[in-house]
């Protein structure tokens, strides 16, 4: 009798973790429905397994219930084999005029930054201001003033550049907050 409440509360206690086989729940339904009586705490799980005892379940399937199956997974089918629609006309329109902006914009961008570089260049041609100054402090002057824009621009080029990886660093640590740099 102990080896049988003992086989009964291990195949309980699978059976709440709803780790049981198909004959390991026959045996917790058999063995709830006999009428020997059992520790309390079993007892309490009495009415789970012989609620159904006294109903009467069917054996099997009324047969329309296996034609309205069939019936439904064969609509599935014919619904799956159907083409799907295409896509509609103002959505590739949408798309074409989105792909042709990512194409000019660009190439938009780079006209204007090419144009305005050959101006400029047009205006600080070395063969113009040879020309042009003959005195050697003057040439000084020129020179030093050309070298103090220059550094002036790479200062201004290299403080953006500081900035600028700054905040890629700040992206990637706020993207990766567990990598260290």
């Amino acid at each position: 009798m102990a080896s049988d409440t003992d086989r009964i509360r291990y195949l309980a206690e699978l059976y709440m973790n709803a780790e049981t086989s198909l004959l390991q729940e026959q045996e917790l339904r058999a063995a709830f429905s006999k009428t020997d009586p059992l520790p309390s705490d079993l007892e309490e799980l009495r009415p789970l397994f012989t609620a159904f005892r006294n109903s009467e379940l069917p054996k099997t399937l009324p047969e329309e219930f296996s034609a309205r199956l069939e019936a439904k997974l064969e609509q599935e089918d014919s619904i799956a084999e159907q083409p799907k629609p295409a896509v509609s006309r103002p959505r590739t329109f949408a798309l074409m005029l989105v792909r042709a902006a990512a194409v000019l914009l660009p190439v938009t961008g780079l006209w204007i930054g090419y144009t305005n570089t050959q101006t400029s260049a047009v205006a600080t041609r070395p063969e113009a201001v040879r020309k042009a100054i003959t005195d050697p402090e003057q040439a000084y002057a020129v020179l030093e003033n050309a070298l103090l824009l220059a550094s002036g621009k790479l200062q201004k080029g290299t403080r953006k550049a500081a900035i600028e990886v700054h905040r890629m660093h700040t992206a990637t640590d706020i993207l990766h907050p567990n990598k260290k740099n």
